[in-house]
């Protein structure tokens, strides 16, 4: 009889290219529970501040340990870009850098987060639901690409963030990730994206475009 369902493990050769971890150091990885698209487990965020694992799953079971203004206990929990893990008092933000490794930044904003809509819907009742990259939907009319800052945790959408000339953005993937720049110009035949970032104009395709709102210190 043949093998049923997926794998449990994860080996750290075969782990996604956003962490950023040393790979041959040890053979396993712990594998995040799905969910949301390109995560990882809130135990590799907590790896930033606490040596073992011990110390990961007390600090967990403490209560304190919050993703987007909910508390979490379980190792797996997914995280992704975007999302502001709370420890305690402080306040860090997942982001992506130039290396295409996820980042843990310092965040002063950590009751708002940005959140790119990756589909749209209409339900029975033809109400237009989006669903946004971090897995959640919502109930609001916006563009395919366009991002909501939504507040958390009420989990409320407080603007829009139309994917246009003048719009601040985040390069998410392909030769210039990890970049922050102001868009020019958007082709919506090529499906092509022209942006300015570091004094020089790049194009990339507009599904690694990722608009970020100005109150966003840390990204902007």
């Amino acid at each position: 009889m043949g093998k049923r369902g997926g794998t449990k493990h994860l080996k750290r050769y075969a782990a996604p290219k956003l962490y950023d971890i040393p790979r041959k150091e040890k053979k396993f990885l712990t594998r995040p529970l799905p969910g949301k698209k390109n995560s990882m487990p809130i135990s590799l965020v907590l790896r930033k501040f606490y040596k073992t694992n011990k110390e990961i799953k007390k600090i967990l079971n403490s209560r304190t340990v919050k993703v987007d203004g909910k508390i979490v206990t379980e190792p797996k929990y997914p995280v992704a870009l975007m999302d502001v893990v709370s420890i305690g008092d402080k306040h860090y933000r997942i982001l992506i850098n130039k290396y295409g490794k996820y980042t843990i930044e310092e965040c002063k904003e950590p009751s708002i987060k940005v959140c790119r809509v990756e589909n749209k819907t209409r339900s029975k009742k033809n109400k237009i639901i989006l669903t946004l990259h971090d897995g959640r939907n919502v109930e609001y009319d916006a563009n395919i690409f366009d991002s909501l800052v939504i507040s958390i945790p009420e989990k409320k959408v407080i603007e829009k963030i139309n994917l246009k000339p003048n719009s601040q953005c985040l390069i998410t993937g392909g030769k210039w990730i990890g970049y922050k720049g102001v868009i020019k110009n958007v082709d919506e035949k090529t499906k092509t994206v022209t942006i300015t970032t570091d004094g020089i104009e790049i194009t990339t395709h507009k599904r690694y475009v990722f608009p970020i709102s100005k109150a966003i210190s840390e990204v902007a």
